[in-house]
């Protein structure tokens, strides 16, 4: 009789650690399948980014003609793609950047008329560098 009890709590124990055993590795699968979306994620936000500020960069060179409406072309058409999705993955340094870049697209547009000569300014004075400053981030991001 107490062999038989032995024999039953030693199965009991064995499939409990199996069980046990096969959550957990579950569990690490998921985190590591959550990891891999992350980092997806993140490179294709990050990839975008690049692509925009390499788009303005090459249009709003500072010899460049007509820098505002180069500028309107290419955030308009990064701002058809719905880049807020895609801002859950970005730094805050790069966040603050296409932040202040939207701002500018929105007052450029005229969403905000009183500050169109600060846009205007900027556009002429600080774009290229903000925006070789944007590159600069994305690539190391990427690069990681």
């Amino acid at each position: 009789m107490t062999q038989v009890l032995l024999v039953a709590v030693t199965g009991v124990i064995t499939a409990s650690v199996a069980l046990i055993s096969q959550w957990m590795r579950q569990k690490h699968e998921i985190r590591i399948e959550r990891l891999k979306l992350r980092d997806e994620g993140t490179r294709r936000a990050y990839k975008r980014l690049f692509a925009l500020a390499r788009a303005i960069r090459n249009t709003c060179y500072p010899l460049a003609d007509d820098k505002e409406e180069q500028f309107g072309i290419a955030m308009a058409s990064h701002m058809k793609n719905d880049p807020q999705a895609d801002y859950v993955y970005l730094d805050d340094e790069t966040l603050d950047i296409v932040s202040q870049l939207e701002d500018h697209y929105a007052c450029l547009k005229g969403a905000e008329p009183e500050f169109e000569a600060v846009t205007c300014q900027f556009i002429e004075k600080d774009l290229f560098d903000t925006v070789r400053q944007l590159e600069s981030l994305t690539r190391k991001a990427i690069a990681l």
